[in-house]
């Protein structure tokens, strides 16, 4: 295999959950993100899962650097909002 068994989940399998945004200070922000074994990761700006760090944190939008094999590369996962059901 390419990756060892420590490497963590892919950036590609990463769901955005939720974000708690602090707006007098971006860097206690908190993002909740969940990976293809369900497991949940509580993580702020500079930490890292996977091959994923994270570089900035918005109301709606979390910034990724992705080290692809040494290649690295910024992507945006955003939140989706939340649409209750509503019974008839």
């Amino acid at each position: 295999p390419l990756t060892g068994s420590n490497a963590g989940p892919l950036f590609s399998d990463l769901k955005l959950n939720a974000i708690l945004y602090v707006a007098d200070a971006p860097a206690e922000s908190i993002v909740t993100i969940s990976d293809a074994s369900k497991k949940v990761h509580r993580v702020r700006r500079g930490d890292t899962v996977g091959n994923a760090t994270i570089v900035d944190i918005g109301p709606n939008r979390v910034v990724f650097s992705i080290n692809d094999f040494g290649i690295r590369r910024q992507a945006v996962l955003d939140l989706k909002p939340q649409t209750q059901g509503r019974e008839p």
